[in-house]
């Protein structure tokens, strides 16, 4: 049994490192480029992770004591790397990459608790192999500061991954500004790796008090928490590779030339032509279509439809698409999963959550509502 342990963390370690050499060398656009750095130096901190709870685990720290705590400031990583790289992506999204008038985006900043707790670990980096040994084996599981080294640890990416989350719901926000559906803009596996990291977080805690607290031992906790990271490291490799790399410009109205008649007369003439076209019917259709169809510059049309109407084209565009399903409801017994097809939408569940925001009930509520209800609802 314990052998099997071992091979696992070997796997982990050898597949952490070979997707990180590869996310490091994949040539792709400059913004994947970029991105994937970040994302290759959690995957090298966590190859060595692996590769150091197999020391551990196998008790060949004993022959390699230099090799002991060597990588305890690597946790201080996770995070701050997750972050740049996240923000890299949905920045290329919004073709906002990392501004550097923004001093949170500056990597050193992030980086500065690895150095803090690097350099506060120089002491015991300097001791002979012995004293190393002696104080893993007898001081470490009373020692305060080691505790509190861990703690840190758990606080630092939890805060990370809290940011990361509400940096998605902007990235949402944003990109509304554009597109009509954002059912391919949404990543929502970065949104499913920030809930695996707080599984993870989770299971390390409960590990880490069941082993301190009531048998002694700490050196099994990575045994439960390494399967968890063993299967986020995958997903985060295979999503990673497989992202594309897509561009585009969030609008700024400062300098703008347009007048307040012009800004109300170009948001007239694109409520008409929704209207008139049915063009929201195109489930691809973006702010640039809309832009072109009416011989305006994209730009002036995103300034027209947020300060006049006080939405952003994906809200314009839905609302015309809901408003339409409920007319096909009134006239039509069809399926709803088919009336949403039929009113722009990609899936049943963005039409669901859309139509409940605009209307504040679910299809169903609303088709029930009507003189005549259709029978069949998806």
């Amino acid at each position: 049994m314990m052998e099997s342990w071992n091979a696992l963390f070997l796997v982990g370690a050898v597949n952490s490192f070979f997707l990180g050499l590869l996310l490091w060398g994949r040539q792709k656009a400059t913004v994947n480029r970029k991105a994937n750095r970040f994302l290759s130096l959690i995957l090298f901190s966590w190859s060595f992770g692996f590769f150091y709870t197999w020391i551990i685990e196998t008790g060949l720290y004993r022959r390699y004591p230099h090799l002991l705590l060597i990588g305890a400031p690597f946790t201080f990583l996770t995070g701050p790397c997750l972050y740049l790289y996240m923000e890299t992506i949905l920045g290329g999204l919004e073709n906002s990459i990392i501004k550097t008038r923004n001093r949170w985006n500056r990597p050193p900043l992030h980086f500065l608790p690895f150095i803090l707790n690097t350099l506060a670990l120089i002491p015991f980096y300097v001791q002979s192999g012995a004293g190393k040994i002696h104080y893993w084996e007898t001081q470490r599981p009373g020692d305060p500061w080691f505790l509190l080294m861990q703690c840190l640890q758990l606080l630092h990416l939890s805060t990370y991954l809290a940011i990361l989350f509400l940096r998605i719901r902007r990235h949402r926000a944003n990109l509304g500004e554009h597109y009509s559906s954002l059912e391919g803009f949404t990543l929502n596996w970065l949104r499913n790796l920030i809930i695996f990291g707080w599984i993870g977080l989770f299971a390390y805690v409960i590990v880490l008090v069941f082993f301190r607290y009531w048998t002694g031992f700490t050196v099994y906790i990575n045994r439960f928490t390494d399967l968890i990271v063993l299967g986020i490291l995958h997903i985060l490799g295979y999503e990673a590779l497989s992202q594309p790399a897509i561009l585009e410009d969030r609008p700024s109205y400062a300098r703008s030339p347009l007048i307040q008649a012009e800004v109300r007369d170009i948001a007239h003439r694109a409520q008409e032509h929704l209207k008139d076209t049915q063009a929201y019917l195109d489930e691809t259709l973006s702010l640039r279509d809309l832009a072109m169809e009416l011989s305006i510059s994209p730009h002036h049309l995103s300034q027209a439809i947020n300060q006049e109407l006080g939405m952003n084209f994906f809200e314009l565009v839905n609302r015309e698409r809901v408003q339409h399903s409920q007319r096909l409801m009134e006239s039509s017994a069809a399926p709803l999963l088919d009336i949403a097809y039929e009113s722009g939408f990609r899936s049943k569940s963005t039409f669901n959550s859309l139509f409940k925001q605009y209307t504040g009930i679910t299809p169903s509520q609303y088709r029930k509502n009507l003189p005549q209800p259709g029978k069949n609802n998806c």
